[in-house]
């Protein structure tokens, strides 16, 4: 079973070189499905917890007021599904 882990948004690392500038467009979508999805989507950390993936969705996330995120510790050897609990 993976580990799961709770991290303060403080402790995530944005990429520096992140090719996505971002658009306003892009941002707008990302506000949009926020609001509208909640957060069913995943971001992907290096072991230094640097965002590899989701810098954009990081940076909507703490735009909203997001204090932390689940870490779910994998070796990347297998596809990882969140699904809503009821």
């Amino acid at each position: 079973m993976p580990k799961l882990e709770r991290v303060k948004l403080a402790d995530i690392k944005l990429d520096e070189k992140n090719a996505n500038r971002g658009t306003r467009r892009g941002r707008e979508f990302l506000e949009m499905s926020l609001s509208k999805y909640g957060l069913g989507r995943s971001m992907l950390l290096d072991k230094d917890g640097k965002v590899i993936a989701g810098n954009k969705t990081l940076e909507a996330y703490r735009t909203a007021g997001g204090k932390e995120i689940v870490i779910i510790g994998t070796h990347g050897d297998a596809l990882l599904r969140s699904s809503e609990r009821t």
